[in-house]
């Protein structure tokens, strides 16, 4: 007999236990007899086992005899029904006999998860022993004979616990980065021969949480795992405290830095694309350190802002673009531990004023007590252009040119000579401006702990060049976190990173517009190496609108910016008394950023010789609160959670530039404004605002049945008139768990292991716009009287001191439902949100002197459906595999303007405005004119809506929405022996945007550059006068008005992320020291299909503002990645 695997041994000695002592006479009484001895026999004569505790069957008789065709269940009824026992079916196969009290039951379904994984044993390795064997012993010892004689290897062994001592039957024990492991028996035990160079053992049990165990040559080990971390178990952070997920109330979002290591992002934002149900992130643009647009539920505001509120460790940062930075960028995302979204009013009206968004909370890694580990992580890789446009070649271009003259009347621009001259040069001016750039990452991390002091020290190092020649992002952080324990009582705990992040910014918009409109049969350079001038391409007379060498505007321009940052935040907290403890924190966020300009005297056409500037500008935020928490049991299966707190925060942010320009040489760059012949007035600028907040939470457990929330945040805030300046924010939610009632458990089939109904009511705030609105402001200003220059002050705005936060009260209802003991989970929600009070711009009459003020104006709904399912679909010793789908779908409406009356975006060039906010349609709607084809001269037909004759703003209708109907994620992580393969998809359906790069180079020359391929093939042309053709006409003197021509269905699936790794078996390394190595491939954004034409469909170029949404107008192009890593831990 051969065994390979330990797990086989372990299983029959578990099988053996049963089948042996389950024999019985099959022989009737009629006379008392002991209840034990009467199931034995119902066990033998159905085959199957059941189980009981001895002392519970000690002293009980009963008279029984069995019933020919009696069902099994008859049987046992009949047994037991002049006691007060119960049973229950555990699996096909197992059966269990208890006291039908409230302990037991709770300790139930834990004794349901140990059969059902001896059941799974029994299938997966396909093992059975004959009842009929009369020496197990023997069997049992050539098993392990054989076993060990195989692997010749020492061994171990050991028991597997849970927190009470009862044993985990079916617990993986697997060695560290290798294959080899087993499973625990009946009785938690195990044996396992393990290598020589073996240094930790993993130990892992479904719903409890995995282990490391260091075997610094021991042979035997007794090990505890603490159930707390079982999935509906684990502890979510919520906000100012924390909560076991089976107790949640609200709708919350969570990941864990699993889901995002290894993957080629700058900051943690890009790791949430597509992993999180209800949260929609897309970009407005490729750039390095750039940003990423997240919204959570649908857009509630029209300059009240969208972004969510970001926590880092406790402290609400500062969060936004400084430049074409995303302040999210300056922390390292492989410091962090877990990602908790809250989605619904229960969880976010803790936040008061600043929940409305959503609460993005996020936690960074800390050192574990016992385990004393360095882990060094690098990794390099490069990033190319995702995708290029199809432009046309120097033929098309010139035979495109000379058409568009002969239409308006002209002579050919160019003679047939210059044609077949200038054909001959065929310049790609995207593969001039795209580079492969390289992408590197290095992190060093210390951490460990004892009984009293945690610690973790991190140092990391990011660069990213970008795709576009001359843009590049750095980034070198540090980290501490500390934890230290005084005795029982007393805990002092400190976060504190520190970063420098340095950008070469580039101006995307005009290199991409250079580029892509430059004629093809220019080049960036002479034959001796010196660029193009800017003037020099616009030698011709159908005069190309770029009036800049994109090449030497991306090489030669200087646009750099450093931002450094502190983020640190200490806190103490001390147990008064058993379960109530006081917590102060108190934290600085402090920001500064320099940016250094300088824009050569050669290169752009019709700008000053040389102008440059440099600016620093300063944020600072304070922040103090104190809490106070109580939590005790009441009784039993009852608990209470109360929170109380005070907290204040206050930002302070100063702002200094100078600039120059008019210089005779570029040598100094910005370093010599006093240089410069014309010099633009100093610009200084000092804004502040504070928050004094006072909060409470009640959390109510009753019977592990009813779950009970309710919060409230008081808000007074500096942003508001003086008689609005504070706010309350209330919410309650309701939890029910339905499978603690025992009708509904005993309705439900036994594989369903829970099932749960959320509702919750809140309200929470926006106060997202900038401080001093509701004041009459005063800027200063320079006139000339009589020739003699007089500086003065006037008024900056028209101070609303009626401005009041804007609201949105929320009615969340939820369910979650798991089978199989999670191994397939399904939680769905459905919300409806409300915001009231607008914050918005109000057009005012010219009798005022100001053309706009802020009011309070609007409201608007949103309203959705969120599903997430997860997989657990295999789960063996060396082998196993998850998969998780989320989808969303949000429906946006705008339910009140002031006075009914439309709010118009701004403009877009000469194109106009695309987006509306329009009662009954959603917010930032498109619109514009419908098309009707082609006019006979080859121009848009424009419809006329009312039919008066002229096409004019009267004639513009609703044309779409920049919001998708549906957006999704899908991810799937494999594991088998030491290989890993973790696969993301995401995606969006029923979106579109509005194309605006389409009016530069879709409309037949109109502008003068080059335009796409496909105008060369689907254009009007005299010959062909088609009026269904998808361009128009060539011609200087096109009329382009906001329409349909510029929308597109922008709907796409792309795999966002895929990671490969292998774990290195160590044996040879054992000299080193080296416990854990891992090398691992990871790709980024590895194939997209969409139906759209631009260089991504999932962006959205102007993020800051949201009265033009859905606007993909000539951003940095996204990048495709590919990296290689390196781990090792010692």
């Amino acid at each position: 007999m051969k065994i390979r695997n330990e797990l086989r041994p372990l299983l029959l000695v578990v099988l053996l236990a049963f089948t042996y002592g389950s024999r019985a006479s099959t022989a009737s009484f009629l006379e008392d007899e002991p209840l034990s001895a009467v199931l034995d026999r119902i066990s033998e004569n159905y085959e199957v086992i059941i189980t009981y505790e001895s002392s519970l069957l000690s002293k009980i008789k009963v008279e029984f005899e069995l019933r020919e065709g009696e069902s099994l269940e008859f049987a046992v009824n009949r047994a037991i029904s002049k006691t007060d026992l119960r049973y229950k079916q555990l699996t096909s196969k197992y059966y269990i006999v208890y006291k039908g009290n409230r302990t037991n039951k709770k300790s139930l379904r834990k004794i349901k998860k140990k059969f059902e994984q001896i059941e799974k044993l029994q299938l997966e390795e396909n093992i059975s022993i004959q009842q009929t064997s009369e020496q197990p012993l023997e069997v049992l010892n050539t098993i392990f004979k054989a076993a060990r004689e195989e692997l010749a290897e020492r061994t171990i062994s050991g028991t597997v616990t849970d927190e009470t001592g009862a044993p985990l039957v079916g617990a993986t024990v697997l060695v560290q980065n290798t294959a080899i492991g087993t499973t625990t028996d009946l009785n938690g035990k195990f044996a396992l021969d393990v290598p020589d160079d073996a240094n930790v053992l993993e130990v892992s049990y479904t719903g409890y949480a995995s282990q490391e165990v260091l075997l610094d040559g021991k042979s035997t080990f007794d090990i505890q795992l603490a159930e707390s971390i079982s999935e509906l178990d684990e502890v979510v952070v919520v906000g100012y405290g924390t909560v076991r997920k089976r107790d949640l109330t609200g709708s919350v979002g969570s990941l864990d830095a699993r889901e995002f290591e290894d993957e080629v992002i700058s900051n943690v934002s890009q790791g949430l694309q597509g992993k999180v149900a209800g949260v929609n992130v897309t970009t407005n643009g490729g750039a390095p350190g750039g940003a990423m647009i997240v919204r959570i539920r649908g857009n509630n505001s029209v300059i009240g802002g969208n972004d969510p509120l970001y926590v880092v460790d406790g402290f609400p940062i500062t969060a936004g673009n400084i430049g074409e930075t995303n302040l999210l960028a300056t922390l390292n995302p492989g410091d962090i531990e877990s990602i908790e979204v809250l989605k619904d009013a229960s969880a976010t009206a803790i936040y008061g004023s600043r929940g409305s968004n959503g609460v993005v909370l996020i936690t960074t890694k800390q050192g574990k007590q016992g385990l004393n580990r360095v882990e060094f992580e690098t990794s390099v890789g490069t990033r190319n252009v995702a995708r290029t446009l199809d432009m046309m070649n120097s033929s098309q271009f010139l035979e495109l040119a000379n058409e568009r003259a002969v239409n308006d009347g002209n002579a050919p621009f160019f003679t047939p000579e210059e044609v077949a001259t200038f054909s001959r040069t065929n310049t790609d001016w995207q593969d001039e401006v795209f580079r492969s750039a390289l992408v590197h990452n290095h992190s060093l991390r210390f951490s460990g702990g004892n009984d009293n002091t945690r610690y973790l020290v991190s140092g990391n190092y990011f660069s990213e060049e970008g795709i576009i020649i001359g843009s590049n992002f750095n980034r070198g952080s540090v980290r501490l976190n500390l934890d230290k324990d005084f005795g029982d009582r007393f805990k002092l705990s400190t976060r504190m990173s520190l970063s420098r992040s340095s950008n070469n910014e580039v101006p995307a918009n005009n290199i991409m517009l250079s580029a892509l409109s430059a004629p093809p049969f220019l080049t960036p350079r002479y034959e001796d190496g010196s660029y193009v001038p800017g003037p020099e391409l616009k030698r011709f007379p159908f005069s190309p609108s770029a009036g800049s060498n994109p090449v030497a505007v991306a090489l030669e321009q200087l646009d750099h910016r450093i931002i450094d940052r502190v983020l640190a935040n200490m806190s103490g907290s001390y147990e008064i008394l058993d379960g109530l403890t006081f917590k102060v924190l108190a934290g600085i966020d402090q920001l500064n950023n320099n940016l250094d300009f300088y824009n050569p005297r050669t290169l752009e056409a019709g700008l000053p010789a040389g102008s440059g500037s440099k600016s620093f500008g300063s944020t600072t935020s304070f922040l103090n609160e104190n809490t106070l928490n109580y939590n005790t049991n009441l009784r039993s299966n009852d608990r209470l959670d109360v929170t109380l707190g005070f907290t204040w925060q206050e930002e302070v942010s100063e702002f200094l530039s100078g600039s120059a320009s008019g210089f005779v040489t570029d040598d100094l760059q910005n370093d010599g404004l006093s240089a410069g012949e014309n010099f633009g007035a100093p610009n200084t600028d000092l804004t502040e605002w504070s928050l004094l907040s006072f909060l409470g939470r009640v959390n109510y457990n009753l019977d592990e049945k009813y779950l009970f929330t309710f919060s409230g945040r008081r808000d007074g805030s500096s942003r508001f008139g003086e008689g609005n300046k504070w706010g309350f924010f209330p919410s309650v939610a309701f939890a029910w768990r339905l499978l603690e009632e025992d009708f509904i458990q005993s309705a439900l089939p036994s594989n369903v292991s829970d099932l749960k109904f959320r509702m919750s009511w809140g309200i929470s705030g926006n106060q997202a716009i900038s401080p001093f609105q509701s004041l009459q402001r005063f800027s200063d200003v320079s006139l000339a009287f009589g020739g003699t220059p007089t500086t003065g002050f006037r008024p900056a705005n028209l101070g609303n001191p009626d401005l009041k936060w804007e609201t949105t009260n929320e009615f969340n209802v939820g369910l979650e439902f798991g089978l199989w003991n999670q191994r397939l989970s399904l939680s769905a929600d459905y919300y409806v949100k409300n915001t009231e009070d607008l914050l918005a711009l109000v057009n005012l009459p010219p009798t005022s002197g100001f053309s706009t003020t802020i009011q309070n104006i609007g409201s608007t709904r949103n309203n959705g459906v969120e599903l997430n399912l997860g997989a657990v679909i295999m789960r063996k010793s060396n082998m196993q595999w998850d998969a998780n789908f989320n989808i969303a779908a949000n429906r946006n409406e705008v339910t009140e303007t002031a006075t009914g009356q439309d709010i118009v975006g701004p403009g877009i060039e000469i194109v106009g405005p695309a987006n509306v906010v329009r009662e009954g349609e959603p917010l930032s709607a498109f619109f514009g004119l419908e098309l009707d084809g082609l006019t006979e001269e080859g121009l848009f037909n424009y419809v006329d809506q009312n039919g008066d004759g002229n096409i004019n703003d009267a004639d513009r209708v609703i044309l779409g929405s920049p919001y998708p109907d549906l957006f999704y994620g899908f991810s799937s992580d494999f594991s088998v022996g030491n290989f890993s393969l973790r696969v993301n998809f995401q995606g969006e359906l029923g979106k579109e945007l509005w194309f605006m790069d389409i009016y530069r180079f879709g409309a037949s020359m109109h502008r003068g550059g080059n335009s796409f391929s496909d105008v060369a093939t689907d254009r009007w042309r005299p010959d062909n006068p088609d009026p269904n053709a998808k361009y128009p006409r060539a011609t200087q003197t096109l009329n382009q008005q906001p329409s349909e021509f510029y929308l597109e269905k922008a709907d796409y699936l792309r795999l966002q992320n895929l990671r490969l790794s292998y774990n290195l078996p160590l044996k040879s390394w054992n000299f080193t020291g080296i416990k854990s190595a891992s090398i691992y491939f990871s790709g980024q954004n590895l194939f997209t299909i969409t139906p759209y034409s631009g260089y991504t469909p999932d962006i959205d170029t102007f993020s800051s503002g949201d009265l033009r949404i859905g606007i993909d107008y000539r951003s940095y192009p996204i990048s495709r990645s590919f990296l290689f890593g390196l781990k090792v831990g010692l």
